[in-house]
């Protein structure tokens, strides 16, 4: 039986990954991820069927980095603040997120800001019931 535990021929017995890196990348690819899908979404609605541009590419990637920046913080930031701050915090992010899509449609303004409110009033409770009663 002692044959069973000797490594393979050739390979060297795995280290597993220390514990600060693991919880280092674990905390950045969902905001990574959210800010990708985010930025390729604003330029497919930029590009409507045509090849895209790079003013259109640019804008989309820092589009993506706001996203995945505020994503961040508020998954691991906003822990310090109350619940209703924190709750007002996700809906306005993501109030402000549908808002600016919904405007590379070419809208109005005032349209774009009535969508990306009425999105923000239904977030905010959502995340303070989330917050207040299933966190606790």
């Amino acid at each position: 039986m002692a044959h069973a535990h000797a490594p393979a021929h050739g390979h060297l017995p795995r280290t597993p990954m220390p514990a600060p890196v693991r919880r280092g990348l674990a905390a950045l690819t969902g905001p990574v991820l959210v800010g990708l899908v985010y930025g390729l979404w604003a330029l497919a609605i930029q590009r409507k069927g045509e090849p895209a541009t790079g003013g259109e590419i640019l804008l989309s990637v820092v589009a993506g980095v706001v996203v995945a920046v505020v994503f961040h913080v508020l998954r691991h930031q906003a822990r310090r603040l109350q619940d209703e701050t924190r709750a007002a915090a996700w809906g306005v992010s993501a109030g402000i997120a549908v808002g600016f899509l919904h405007s590379l449609v070419n809208t109005s303004v005032l349209w774009s800001g009535t969508l990306g409110f009425f999105v923000a009033l239904g977030v905010i409770p959502l995340a303070y019931y989330r917050f207040a009663e299933v966190e606790k």
